[in-house]
């Protein structure tokens, strides 16, 4: 990977951000002719950073739009990173230990139902099958976008390199930095100009393309991502149980599977809920793998009630949260038992789809946002790199229609097809999102297989043609 071309060349397209989002965006154009373009990605180096992800029917039916190769290389099986996956059922179990609902982890299950498969990859797996699909000449790493400016015909992009890297304090994971990449004076900061047609911005929940896009005192609350009113708190290897404290584990909740979601009961075995309305409650996933164990607890709570808190007054937070919900001794105690160096808490952030007042648009011209960048959640339904990829899939198949138009000049027929893009995302995100911050164990059979269907056996192509 060398220096960006200089200020002269003309991209077709700027991709900011070289996460799964922002390489699927880019296979995708290329996989259409357009290979005139560029990804800028801030990090120094690429690397093992992130979470699992459970690429979905969704994900994949649009990864199969974007590129059948991306499609292809992410189906593809590996031993996944993270917590051990349940097989074949993951089970839902109420504080007594009884079975709310199991959810298939069969892929031959989800592809029998929904028509495509599902595959559960460490973040950094996903980005690395889906770089290989870019030529490394386009993947520009250590380029950090900093501003934007419009100008006739094109937008300028101002980057950065060597500068000192930042947390994203937005994140749901926190990636490590490499020894001196935090250094106050970096040995050589360079800036750097590019010009581009378009600009697609895949840089994630805390995006600076976004920050530029809102930075009018009108949409300025709406630029920075806001607390969701969930946070989760975690310990990944606690350790080796104490063997009463497994065999109580082990035989009221896990019985013989490794992972299981524990759940507050509801109010009655009768209740009917709406399920836009169902509130969610505090629930914990715990795991075992050989003989080490941990937890992710998620709860709601405020974000005051998390400032200042670590250690062992963190950890006392999160019983707290348990003891209110009614979990019972065992499960405390198991959270109890994590050594303060492996504990973690996490409040989730969200750009929420629809909010108060006026919504500022996902684009500007010629800039256009994507995935975390748009509509950035929580991960409890699995749903944020898969809502990405339609994403990707919906803008792509726009400017495949500005390619095919000749209309890279066309102001006016650019912001209708990123306005159609809008139309066609938003209210889906915005049911995406309210459901994601209700409680599925809650939702009825019906409710959960009205859900599935409608997320996992939509018609992607049949609403690109649309456009």
């Amino acid at each position: 990977m060398g220096a960006l071309n200089s200020n002269d060349h003309l991209y077709d397209v700027v991709v900011v951000g070289a996460g799964p989002v922002g390489l699927a965006t880019a296979a995708g154009l290329r996989s259409r002719g357009i290979t005139n373009i560029a990804v800028l990605e801030r990090a120094r180096s690429f690397r093992q950073v992130g979470q699992v992800l459970d690429i979905l029917p969704n994900g994949l039916r649009a990864l199969k739009y974007l590129d059948p190769q991306a499609h292809q290389v992410i189906l593809e099986p590996t031993a996944p990173a993270g917590p051990p996956r349940p097989a074949p059922q993951w089970f839902y179990r109420d504080l007594q230990g009884q079975a709310i609902r199991s959810v298939s982890m069969d892929s031959e299950d989800w592809l029998q139902k929904y028509g495509e498969s599902r595959n559960s990859l460490s973040w950094f797996n996903v980005q690395t099958r889906l770089r290989e699909l870019v030529p490394q000449e386009d993947i520009w790493i250590n380029h950090r976008c900093v501003d934007l400016r419009e100008a006739a015909g094109y937008v300028e992009v101002d980057c950065v390199s060597n500068a000192t890297e930042e947390q994203n304090p937005y994140a749901h994971w926190t990636a490590p930095v490499p020894d001196g990449a935090n250094s106050e004076t970096p040995e050589t900061f360079e800036e750097k100009k590019l010009r581009a047609k378009l600009v697609i911005a895949a840089d994630g929940i805390n995006s600076t393309v976004r920050q530029w896009l809102y930075s009018e005192e009108s949409y300025s609350n709406q630029a920075k991502p806001a607390y969701s009113g969930f946070a989760a708190f975690l310990c990944m290897d606690v350790g080796e149980l104490p063997e009463a404290l497994w065999a109580e584990l082990a035989e009221q909740y896990f019985q013989g599977q490794p992972v299981v979601t524990v759940c507050q009961n509801a109010e009655s075995q009768d209740e009917v809920v709406s399920l836009e309305e169902t509130t969610g409650r505090s629930r914990i996933m715990m795991f075992r793998r050989g003989k080490s164990c941990g937890y992710i607890v998620h709860t709601p709570i405020s974000l005051d009630a998390l400032q200042g808190t670590s250690g062992a007054a963190s950890t006392a937070l999160a019983i707290q949260q348990l003891e209110q919900a009614g979990f019972p001794d065992c499960i405390k105690q198991f959270v109890r038992l994590a050594p303060p160096e492996r504990f973690t808490q996490r409040p989730y952030h969200m750009h929420r789809a629809e909010s108060e007042g006026e919504t500022a648009a996902w684009s500007s011209g010629r800039v256009v946002l994507v995935g975390d960048a748009a509509h950035g959640m929580p991960p409890f339904l699995a749903q944020g790199v898969n809502q990405g990829f339609e994403d990707a899939a919906t803008v792509v198949a726009a400017i495949e229609r500005i390619q095919r138009r000749g209309q890279w000049g066309d102001e006016g027929a650019i912001a209708s097809l990123f306005q159609q893009y809008e139309q066609l995302r938003r209210p889906v995100m915005a049911r995406v999102q309210k459901l994601t911050l209700t409680e599925k164990a809650r939702w009825s059979d019906r409710q959960s297989e009205d859900y599935n269907q409608w997320v996992f056996g939509r018609d992607l192509a049949q609403e690109l043609a649309a456009l």
